[in-house]
C-alpha cells in the first residue's frame, strides 16, 4: 500500500496483500503489533503495512490487514485494523462484502462464527474454522451489545456460508446478545451457542482463556445441542407430462382409407397410425379443393371449401417424412399421369402448329383473291381460330409444389384452379420464412389461400398483373416439438400472432407408437382402392358433381355446393352452438380461442370429403350430406381439439417442461460433480447447451420455478471487487437423490 490512499478503490486485493509484511506467530514483530497485544495472538500468520496510511484524513499507523473472502473462498476485499479506531474496507470501501476466516472449512464440519477480535483469535487458536463478520466499531469497543446493523452483516455472513454449502454454523452467545440473535437463530440456518450456562457456568472466548478451555467448550456445546439438520424441504413432484390425446379409431375413416393407413403404418415398423391418417386426409382436401363446396346453413349462402392445412409434430427420427410421402403417394402417381397427358398434348399442339403453317398459306392465298368482304371476314376468322388453338399451350397439370415462393405460387394458382397443395418436409423452414416476408407477397397470400374460396389479383412491375380464379391453399409438413414451442412462444407473447399457425385445423402431436420390426407385402387391393379414389376425385367435373347430388353454379355461386340432410343439419347445429356458445367462451387462454374459432371451417370441410368418398365409391346420387359423415366430422374435431390443447399446453406451460429438463438433467449429475457441492449459475446451465435450455431467458424460467418447488435455493453472491452487478448461484437440494424417483 502507498503512504496515501486516495484512490483505494483502484488497487486489487491481491495487490494490497502484496504490499505487506507478513509476519508468522513466531516474530518478535507479531507479538508487539498492537492488534495482538489488545486481541490475543490466533496463532496465524497475519499481514501489516509497515506504512501510515492515510484515509480520508484518518491516520492508520502500522495497520494490520485482513483478508475478507466471499462464500467461495475468493479473496474479494481488504480490511484495514488499528487498535481503537474503524475498521476500513478496500476496495469498493464502505461494509465488507464477505469475511475472514482461520482454519481450514469444511462443509461437513462445525464452522464457528466470531463477531470480535478477541473472540476470533481465541477459537483460531483450536481446531474448529473460525470465521469473522467485520462489524466497523470492532476495534474500538469489546463486550458490547450489538446494533440492528451489526446484526444485518453477520446475517449476510450466515447467508454467504450457508449459500457456499456449510450447514453446521454456530455463533458464540453471551446474554445481552442472546435475544437479538435468536431472530438470525430462527432462520434455522446457524445454532447459538451460550456462553453462560444454566448451571451457572461460564466461558468469555477471550486471549485469557486457553485453546484447550475454549475447544472443550465449544464441543460440549456443540454435543448438547439438538442434531444439526439441513433446513431443505421435501423437493416437490414436477407435473411437466403432456396433456393427454385422443386416438383416431376405426369410425372415424372411410374402410379402404383406414385400412391403407394401418398397413402403411405397420409395415413402416409400426409407425405412428395417426401421422399417416392426417397427412393422407390432408392430401383428399387439397385435391378436391375449389371445385365443389359445402353450405353448412339451410338457408344462408356463406360456402366453405374443403382445402385443409395439417401438420404433424413429432421427435426427430420418429417418421415423419414416410408419413409424409405415405400419405401424398397417390398424388405422385397423378402427377406421373398428368405429365403423360401433358406429353401427349403437346405433341398435338406442335402437330396443330404444323397444319396451321400449311393450311394458313393457302387461306392467305384465298383472303388476298377474295372479293367479298363476307368471304374476307369469315376466312380471316378461319385463320384467327386456327391461330388461338395452336398458341393455346397445354398446361401441366399441378397438384403440389414442394418449395415456391408466393410469386410462383400464384402462377401454379393461375393454371391450376382447384388449388395447390403445399408440402414442406420441415415446416418451421415455412413459418420462418413468412415471418421474414410479411408483406401480401408472403405472409397475407398464404393467409388469404386459406380460405379458398376468394380470387386474387396480383400487379407487379416487373411480373406484370395476373387473376387467380380460386385462391386456394392447402398445406402440409412435419415440425419438431422443440421448434414448434420456440416457434409458439414468439407468436403468444409478441405481436405477430395473426392466426397463421391456428390454420393448421390438422395438427397433432400423437404419442408415438412402439418401434416393431415388420417385414411384409403392402396390401395392394387398399392401396389401389385409395389411388382409385384419388383418381375419381380428381376427375369430378361440375357434371358429375351435381348427379352426385350438388347443386349446381350459376349467377350467384361460382361452383357447385352441398347443404346437409335435415339430420345432419340438426347435428351442426348443436355441434357448432356447444363450440361457439360454450366451449370457446370458456377457454381460459385465447390463443386456444382462436385456434378453436378456426373449426367452423374444420368440420364442415371433413364432412364434405367423406360425403365425396361415399359417393364416388357407391357410384351414384347421396343427395345431401348425410349424418354418419357429420358425425364423423365431429369425432375428429373432438379428436383435433385434444391435440390443440396438448400442443398449445406446452408453451403455455412451457416454463414447467424446462424446469422438469433442467431437474432430470441435475438428477443426473455425478456424486463428485462440484455443482452438487458448490452450486452453479445460470450462465453455467446456458453455456450446456441442454435441449430446450438453449436461451438464457428459458433457463431463468426454468431456475425460477426449481426454486419454487424446492429442488434449488437462490442465493444471492454479492459484485466482485470490479464492479458489475450481483450474481445468482443455485444450490442444489439433496433430497432430490433420496426422495424423487
Amino acid at each position: 500500500m502507498t503512504d496515501t490512499l486516495e484512490s483505494p478503490s483502484l488497487e486489487q486485493p491481491k495487490d494490497i496483500l502484496a504490499n505487506c509484511i507478513r509476519l508468522n506467530p513466531q516474530d518478535g514483530a507479531f507479538m508487539r503489533h498492537p492488534i495482538i497485544e489488545s486481541n490475543g495472538s490466533p496463532k496465524q500468520p497475519i499481514y501489516i503495512d509497515n506504512t501510515v496510511v492515510d484515509i480520508d484524513g484518518v491516520k492508520y499507523e502500522s495497520p494490520m490487514i485482513l483478508p475478507i473472502y466471499n462464500g467461495q473462498l475468493k479473496l474479494i476485499q481488504c480490511a484495514v485494523l488499528q487498535d481503537k479506531k474503524t475498521v476500513q474496507i478496500f476496495p469498493d470501501g464502505g461494509l465488507a462484502k464477505g469475511f475472514a476466516y482461520y482454519g481450514q472449512l469444511h462443509k461437513d464440519r462445525p464452522v464457528i462464527i466470531a463477531r470480535e477480535l478477541e473472540e476470533f483469535f481465541s477459537v483460531a487458536r483450536t481446531d474448529y474454522a473460525v470465521v469473522l463478520a467485520i462489524l466497523p466499531d470492532m476495534c474500538k469497543t469489546t463486550n458490547t451489545a450489538l446494533k440492528q446493523a451489526d446484526l444485518n452483516i453477520i446475517e449476510a455472513v450466515i447467508n454467504q456460508l450457508w449459500g457456499a454449502g456449510y450447514k453446521q454454523l454456530y455463533i458464540p452467545t453471551r446474554p445481552q446478545n442472546k435475544e437479538i440473535l435468536l431472530e438470525i437463530a430462527q432462520s434455522q440456518k446457524v445454532q447459538l451457542i451460550d456462553q453462560y450456562r444454566s448451571d451457572g457456568t461460564f466461558i468469555e472466548i477471550t486471549q485469557y482463556e486457553t485453546a484447550q478451555e475454549v475447544q472443550a467448550f465449544i464441543g460440549e456445546a456443540i454435543q448438547v445441542l439438538p442434531i444439526f439438520q439441513e433446513v431443505w424441504k421435501e423437493p416437490k413432484q414436477i407435473k411437466s407430462e403432456l396433456l393427454p390425446v385422443k386416438k383416431i379409431t376405426k369410425d372415424m375413416l372411410p374402410t379402404d382409407v383406414y385400412t391403407y393407413c394401418a398397413d402403411e403404418a405397420k409395415r413402416a415398423d409400426n409407425m405412428t397410425f395417426d401421422l399417416v391418417a392426417v397427412c393422407l386426409l390432408t392430401s383428399l382436401g387439397a385435391l378436391i379443393g375449389a371445385r365443389v363446396a359445402i353450405k353448412p346453413k339451410q338457408l344462408d349462402d356463406y360456402s366453405i371449401v374443403p382445402n385443409l392445412w395439417g401438420g404433424i409434430i413429432a421427435p426427430p427420427s420418429s417418421k415423419k417424412s414416410p408419413a409424409i410421402s405415405a400419405g401424398t403417394r397417390h398424388l405422385d402417381r397423378l402427377v406421373l399421369q398428368a405429365k403423360e397427358q401433358y406429353e401427349l398434348e403437346q405433341k398435338e399442339n406442335i402437330a396443330k402448329g404444323i397444319v396451321f403453317k400449311s393450311t394458313e398459306k393457302e387461306l392467305v392465298k384465298k383472303l388476298d383473291k377474295a372479293k367479298e368482304e363476307s368471304e374476307k371476314l369469315k376466312l380471316a376468322q378461319d385463320i384467327a381460330e386456327m391461330q388461338t388453338e395452336v398458341n393455346h399451350r397445354p398446361v401441366l397439370k399441378r397438384y403440389f409444389t414442394n418449395d415456391s415462393s408466393p410469386e410462383a405460387l400464384a402462377d401454379l394458382e393461375r393454371s391450376n384452379p382447384n388449388g395447390i397443395l403445399v408440402i414442406r418436409d420441415e415446416l418451421i423452414g415455412l413459418l420462418s420464412s413468412l415471418d421474414q416476408n410479411d408483406t401480401d407477397t408472403g405472409r397475407a397470400f398464404y393467409l388469404e389461400g386459406w380460405n379458398g374460396t376468394g380470387s386474387y389479383q396480383f400487379d407487379r412491375i416487373t411480373r406484370g398483373s395476373g387473376y387467380i380464379q380460386n385462391h386456394c391453399l392447402s398445406v402440409l409438413g412435419g415440425i419438431q416439438p422443440d421448434k414448434l414451442m420456440s416457434y409458439l412462444e414468439k407468436t403468444i407473447r409478441g405481436m405477430g400472432n395473426d392466426g397463421l399457425l391456428q390454420r393448421f385445423q390438422l395438427l397433432i402431436y400423437p404419442d408415438l407408437a412402439q418401434w416393431q420390426y415388420a417385414d411384409s407385402k403392402s396390401n395392394k387391393d387398399a392401396k389401389e382402392a385409395v389411388f382409385s379414389l384419388f383418381k375419381q376425385l380428381d376427375e369430378l367435373n361440375e357434371h358429375e358433381l351435381v348427379l352426385l347430388g350438388a347443386k349446381p353454379s350459376d349467377e350467384f355461386n361460382i361452383r357447385p355446393y352441398f347443404r346437409f340432410t335435415q339430420e345432419a343439419q340438426e347435428a351442426y347445429k348443436t355441434w357448432s352452438t356447444q363450440l361457439n356458445g360454450i366451449t370457446i367462451p370458456n377457454e381460459e387462454h385465447a390463443i386456444i380461442q382462436e385456434h378453436l374459432s378456426k373449426f367452423g371451417k374444420l368440420m364442415p370441410s371433413l364432412a364434405l370429403i367423406f360425403h365425396l368418398i361415399d359417393s364416388v365409391q357407391l357410384g351414384e346420387r347421396i343427395g345431401g350430406i348425410s349424418l354418419s359423415c357429420v358425425e364423423m366430422a365431429i369425432k375428429w374435431c373432438e379428436y383435433l381439439e385434444s391435440h390443440a390443447r396438448r400442443i398449445y399446453g406446452m408453451v403455455l406451460h412451457s416454463a414447467t417442461f424446462k424446469a422438469n429438463a433442467l431437474a432430470m438433467k441435475l438428477k443426473k449429475l455425478n456424486i463428485n460433480d462440484s455443482w452438487r457441492s458448490d452450486g452453479f449459475s445460470s450462465r453455467e446451465v446456458h453455456r450446456k447447451n441442454w435441449k430446450g435450455l438453449t436461451d438464457l431467458n428459458a433457463v431463468n424460467e426454468a431456475l425460477e420455478l426449481l426454486v419454487d418447488y424446492e429442488w434449488l435455493n437462490e442465493q444471492e453472491i454479492e459484485s466482485s471487487v470490479r464492479g458489475g452487478r450481483p450474481s445468482k448461484r443455485y444450490l442444489i437440494n439433496p433430497k432430490i437423490y433420496f426422495s424423487q424417483k
